[in-house]
């Protein structure tokens, strides 16, 4: 048996090339054949900006931990931190450098380890605060006397925080461009004060926010009205989710108040008439992503007046679509969910689509399967192939067999 070569190494430089067109979870396993591994990506700031330093443990980092000696040593060259049921003690460690910090901290947090966290990292671009669960406070013991100028993306996502926090943060995020709150607010400290909290952040924010996602199901839709008038506020993306007592007024008054909206995802709206989703998109000549989930949906026609998509996703629960009536020159990537296809429609929606790059199906039905393989030929320039999650596929019954007689 020949003895394995030795062969000289790459370059650095090449290797790192290399690196830059690899996903963050296919450098990691680039990490098991390279030798050169650690080299190349602690050589090189731009691909150490694609990892994420994780601490994960419960309790508190304080100065002689092994945590907090990795912190101290890759401090000049950390972007990224997520801390998971752990507080820092001194934020001194990573404030210089540090501008994507997730915060994953449970129950227990207070409201002044909020801003003494704040206060020291006010170089922050991106904080997302994840399954944090906050003590109430009285706002007069708060001493908020600085701002972060730099931080541009906040997210608020499945915790339970007292609805006063959303003043708080108005008064230190002054120039947020993505907003983002999802399942957060802690129903106890509720008030008739709160719908005003969230007015007020956005408001105060007006100048510079683009993109708002609310996720919550006790939002009214007349305070997304109110928000969507505010002076000065051009949103290019809205992302509405579990809204249940969003109307179809609502969306409308939506996009005549926001018409440079460029991305919408709407779920959990159920249509009386689905001329809505025609005014919609009229209001809407801007619109490229669009994401509906609704259980009424019976035609696509609507799809003609958005010739600019390039993202399109439905779910309309096992509904039957035909998009003989809209033409998508631009559309690239198509997702469906719950749709059945009519025998027909796959070639119809191809020739209407010609640019479909990704096509995704998932729990949708084919009247006729033949025509499913019959139609692949026309997404040869399709760089991501056509997808099918549980696709269920109505085959014609064969013809019965006569019985034979014995002999």
């Amino acid at each position: 048996m020949e003895e394995p070569m030795d062969y000289l190494p790459l370059p650095r430089e090449f290797l790192e090339q290399v690196f830059h067109h690899l996903s963050v979870h296919q450098l990691k396993r680039a990490r098991l054949v390279c030798r050169a591994w650690n080299e190349t990506i602690c050589g090189s700031k731009s691909l150490l900006d694609k990892f994420v330093f994780m601490v994960n443990h419960a309790g508190t980092c304080r100065k002689n931990c092994p945590d907090c000696a990795a912190l101290a040593n890759a401090r000049e060259r950390l972007l990224n931190l997520k801390l998971s049921f752990i507080l820092l003690e001194n934020w001194s460690l990573v404030k210089e450098h540090l501008q994507n910090l997730t915060l994953n901290c449970g129950y227990g947090f207070k409201v002044e380890s909020l801003l003494n966290m704040l206060r020291n990292v006010s170089n922050l671009k991106s904080l997302t605060l994840s399954h944090v669960s906050m003590d109430d406070f009285k706002l007069q013991n708060v001493k908020l006397d600085f701002k972060m100028k730099h931080l541009k993306e906040l997210s608020i996502l499945n915790g339970r925080i007292p609805v006063k926090c959303l003043y708080v943060l108005k008064k230190v995020c002054v120039r947020l461009v993505i907003l983002n709150i999802v399942d957060c607010f802690d129903w106890k400290c509720f008030s008739d004060h709160s719908d005003e909290q969230l007015f007020n952040l956005i408001f105060a924010v007006r100048d510079t926010l683009e993109h708002l996602g609310l996720t919550y199901r006790n939002i009214q839709g007349d305070l997304l009205e109110n928000i969507a008038s505010i002076d000065r506020l051009e949103l290019k993306r809205l992302s509405l989710d579990k809204c249940d007592k969003l109307k179809e007024q609502h969306l409308i008054s939506l996009s005549r108040l926001q018409p440079g909206i460029e991305h919408l995802q709407v779920r959990s709206l159920q249509f009386r008439d689905e001329n809505i989703l025609t005014e919609v998109c009229q209001n809407l000549a801007n619109l490229t992503c669009f994401t509906l989930q609704t259980i009424q949906l019976t035609n696509t026609s609507w799809l003609s007046y958005s010739p600019r998509l390039t993202h399109l996703e439905l779910n309309s629960n096992c509904t039957e679509l035909d998009f003989d009536e809209v033409a998508l020159p631009n559309l690239k990537i198509l997702l469906l969910k719950w749709v059945t296809f009519p025998a027909g429609s796959l070639q119809k929606l191809f020739k209407k689509a010609p640019n479909l790059r990704q096509l995704t199906f998932s729990f949708c039905t084919f009247r006729n399967a033949p025509e499913l393989l019959e139609s692949l030929p026309q997404l040869n320039d399709q760089s991501t192939p056509t997808g099918a999650d549980r696709s269920e596929a109505e085959l014609p019954t064969p013809p019965s067999l006569p019985a034979q007689s014995k002999t």
